[in-house]
């Protein structure tokens, strides 16, 4: 397998970028079902700066992500056996999903500054909320 991609095949990067941003999604999802399970405190601080930091990330990676893919375009689908109608189908699912991966982490940063909250960025840094009173 080559870094890029080729007709037939996903390249090295685009593979990596996927499975880092599923990795991303898993963790985002988990730190932030199951926010009331941790102990208020030191260790729910923790969880939810970890779920923002992955879901900055994850708008990160999806701008990345398409500019890799502008560059460096997928092999092509191959049509299913069950007809042009499931073709567009995943074509639809496909494009429903990065949807979901701008508009979940956007609709997370604006929850935040509504609640007059800053962005914490990985601990290092804070985005002051633009509707803070």
């Amino acid at each position: 397998m080559g870094l890029r991609n080729s007709t037939g095949h996903y390249g090295a990067i685009a593979l990596s970028f996927h499975w880092i941003t599923v990795a991303l999604v898993i963790i985002a999802w988990a730190l932030g079902s199951f926010d009331d399970v941790l102990p208020r405190g030191p260790a729910r601080a923790a969880g939810l700066l970890v779920h923002i930091s992955a879901g900055v990330t994850i708008a990160a990676m999806l701008v990345v992500r398409l500019a890799w893919r502008v560059g460096d375009p997928p092999p092509s689908a191959e049509p299913t056996p069950l007809g042009a109608w499931a073709d567009r189908a995943g074509w639809l699912a496909h494009i429903s999903l990065y949807a979901l991966l701008i508009a979940v982490p956007v609709s997370g940063v604006v929850l935040q500054f509504a609640r007059g909250n800053a962005l914490p960025l990985f601990g290092l840094y804070e985005i002051t909320s633009p509707w803070m009173a």
